[in-house]
């Protein structure tokens, strides 16, 4: 279906393209156009776009990623300049961004246009791009510099364009690598326990290649770009290779012990095992020197006749002599390619099961698919919706066990004994967890019960034991929101364009409260369209998601006072899609890790909300009635236990995290002299994404010597500044 959808829109062209053909011949020319159209293709890939068409000697592409763009025109030159060294190609490329009409398979707009004039405008060997595009790019664009060009007047565009030069280092278009799934090159995969409205980003980096990449939805706001959500329903890149060793899906481990390290529980009943395979092709290419694994243990041990699973692993060793115990790292936006730790250790990065292609299609649901497009359109409070996403979940548990699989095998504990059997069966000893959000869960079991295997734990925004996200999304949006109105007031223009934020928000919530409307949208990953009932629930559902990503942050003013309602509804419904809808979710491993422990919490939070209105996130809506019919023990329990006083760890959490609005960081450094606190305020859950330098510095050397780390409260001060999207009041 045609749709208007925000993009980042690129056009090239080669520089004297005749006159090369002319003196080269027409054999040589078209082979070295044949291999110019091939680096275009991949270099769009790369960036996650898609190549509209060819024009002559150049490319038109679209891209959901202002970075993924940037990427690609740094990449384009640099290839197309190594093609011939002795005699290299110049290309001329213009970008530009935002709302964009498809129709059969093009793209329309003002956009479109910008960029196919700024490619004739730019320079022979460079890129000039809407100004818009450097606001943009944020943080993330540090591998780019933006020049100033001044106000052009490009033909057929009625006023000035204000034009930034960019440029950029080879190294900004590189790959970026994750733990390798064998057998699927899609990536796609979302973090386990992320349900509803919570924060989706997972386990470790960006996707090779995005879907459709003019469909993913932004809100934009008077030529803004706003809520482009960086690691919510994050993916794992992957490998590449096909027939990895081993199925893992039947059969025993040997009914053996293993040895564990001295005072620690050890497997019990079976012994661990790990196997090699050849690393795909992004990893060999770009880590030369990591070896990919695949762990096989129980797919749920307190089973006795359970099945056996592949949990895969990527180890990249040490750039030097490590000066560190190994690094266990379970977390879903570490980029695994560039990780500084491995500046000081061995490097262990492990998936989290359940969130794999082998998985995939034992865990579809594709009832409870079905059902969540009835609560999109009726409301999130329907209940003829929410019997029918019960009846949906009831159906689902039933082909998940008719497949062979153990809903009881999906929680935090086993995530944990995952941690434990791969330092078992790697022989690691000694080692330090490095993690995020709710995997935390599983670092501090692992901690509390194996206190003489792990060395040191580094979490970021972590999910504190007892704690459900879920059931306190409506306090934790609203204390972000005033977090925001916080740092919106301290800044002049911020403050004078939108004054009180808390009051604005207010303002449009009660417009869709009482008039709700239903639109049709997409979701941020393009699929749809979908009817959506926009109400007071997905207007804070939206407002959540919005300030996932910190390089957004700045925008999300605006969005709230002006974002257009399909846009709106589209974010709104964004956590639902990743965790359930999606055709790359893992319905039934989200339902397991949430049922198993985050039910409890939620279902206590809706009794004793006063006014029985989740204004903020919906966050406990379905959950409920999906768990009643979803058959998982509780671990809510155990996994409520604390740290134990003893064990070093470094905390980081961004202001606009959920773990900025609670108060576990503080007391861990008020109960222990071997805890570290640190607190960005102007980063979100992304800040594992791309640390501020001196909190990779102090990772570091928290891992090398707990007691060594200094410097925390200037290093919070290199939290860097919002940069505020104004409107006129």
């Amino acid at each position: 279906m045609d749709s208007s959808s925000t993009a980042a829109v690129l056009f090239c062209d080669v520089v004297g393209s005749t006159a090369r053909a002319a003196r080269l011949g027409d054999r040589v020319a078209d082979e070295q156009r044949r291999e110019l159209f091939e680096l275009f293709e991949c270099c769009v890939e790369a960036g996650g776009g898609e190549t509209v068409k060819t024009l002559g000697d150049g490319v038109m592409a679209v891209f959901a990623s202002t970075i993924g763009a940037l990427e690609c025109a740094v990449k384009m030159h640099a290839g197309a300049a190594d093609l011939e060294p002795e005699d290299p190609l110049q290309l001329r490329i213009g970008v530009s961004i935002g709302e964009v009409l498809g129709e059969h398979g093009d793209w329309f707009g003002t956009p479109v246009v910008e960029a196919a004039r700024l490619c004739d405008a730019a320079a022979d060997g460079s890129t000039l791009a809407h100004a818009m595009v450097a606001s943009l790019a944020g943080s993330r664009g540090e591998d780019f510099d933006f020049v100033a060009a001044g106000q052009r007047r490009l033909k057929g565009l009625p006023e000035p364009v204000p034009v930034v030069e960019v440029s950029g280092c080879e190294s900004a278009g590189a790959e970026l690598l994750v733990v390798p799934r064998p057998g699927d090159g899609s990536g796609a995969q979302h973090q386990p326990g992320a349900a509803p409205h919570h924060d989706l980003h997972s386990v470790s980096v960006p996707p090779e290649k995005t879907s459709h990449p003019g469909r993913v939805r932004s809100f934009l706001v008077l030529g803004a770009l706003v809520m482009l959500v960086a690691g919510a329903g994050a993916v794992w890149a992957t490998g590449d290779d096909p027939n990895p060793p081993g199925d893992g899906n039947e059969g025993d481990l040997d009914a053996a012990p293993a040895v564990g390290v001295e005072g620690d529980s050890v497997p019990v009943g079976y012994t661990p095992v790990v196997d090699s395979f050849e690393c795909g092709e992004n990893i060999s290419l770009n880590l030369p020197t990591a070896r990919c694994g695949i762990l096989e243990v129980p797919e749920s041990r307190a089973e006795a006749e359970s099945s056996t699973i592949s949990v895969y692993y990527v180890m990249v060793p040490a750039r030097g002599e490590p000066s560190a115990d190994p690094v266990v790292l379970v977390g879903f936006n570490e980029h695994i390619d560039r990780t500084p730790l491995s500046e000081v250790a061995d490097v262990y990065a492990l998936n989290v099961r359940g969130f794999d292609v082998e998985h995939h299609d034992d865990f579809d649901c594709p009832a409870l698919r079905s059902a969540y497009e009835v609560l999109f359109a009726e409301g999130a409070w329907d209940p003829a919706g929410l019997t029918g996403a019960s009846d949906a979940a009831a159906q689902c548990a039933e082909a998940v066990a008719a497949s062979g699989r153990s809903l009881n095998g999906y929680n935090w504990t086993e995530v944990a004994l995952d941690i434990r059997d791969l330092a078992v069966a790697e022989s690691l000893g000694r080692i330090n967890v490095v993690t995020e959000g709710y995997m935390t869960l599983a670092a501090v079991e692992l901690a509390r019960s194996n206190p003489a295997l792990v060395n040191t734990l580094v979490l970021t925004n972590p999910v504190a034991p007892g704690v459900s996200p879920l059931a306190e999304a409506p306090r934790s949006a609203a204390l972000k929101l005033d977090h925001l109105d916080v740092l919106c007031s301290a800044d002049p223009p911020c403050a004078g364009s939108f004054g009180d934020l808390r009051r604005l928000f207010d303002t449009s919530v009660d417009r869709f409260r009482s008039a709700p409307t239903v639109v049709s949208t997409h979701s941020l990953d393009g699929e749809g369209p979908y009817e959506v009932l926009l109400d007071d629930i997905r207007m804070g559902a939206a407002l959540a998601t919005s300030m996932r990503a910190s390089a957004q942050i700045g925008l999300v003013p605006a969005s709230i006072r002006g974002a257009s309602p399909d846009l709106l509804a589209g974010v709104g419904i964004n956590d639902e899609m990743n965790a359930y809808v999606s055709e790359s979710a893992s319905a039934a491993a989200h339902l397991s890790f949430v049922c198993s422990y985050d039910a409890g919490p939620v279902r206590v939070a809706e009794t004793i909300s006063a006014s029985g209105s989740y204004v903020i996130g919906a966050a406990g809506s379905p959950i409920l009635g999906l768990c009643d019919n979803w058959p998982v023990e509780s671990s809510y329990e155990p996994l409520s236990q604390d740290l134990p006083p003893e064990v070093p760890v470094l905390v980081a959490e961004g202001g606009f995290s959920d773990a900025a609005v609670n108060d576990w960081g503080e007391r861990l450094t008020e109960a222990s002299d071997s805890a570290v606190l640190l607190r960005f305020d102007t980063l979100s859950d992304d800040l594992n994404h791309d640390p501020p330098k001196c909190l990779a510095d102090m990772r570091n050397g928290f891992i090398e010597d707990p007691l060594s780390v200094s410097g925390t409260a200037e290093c919070e001060r290199e939290s860097p500044e919002i940069d505020w999207v104004t409107m006129p009041s």
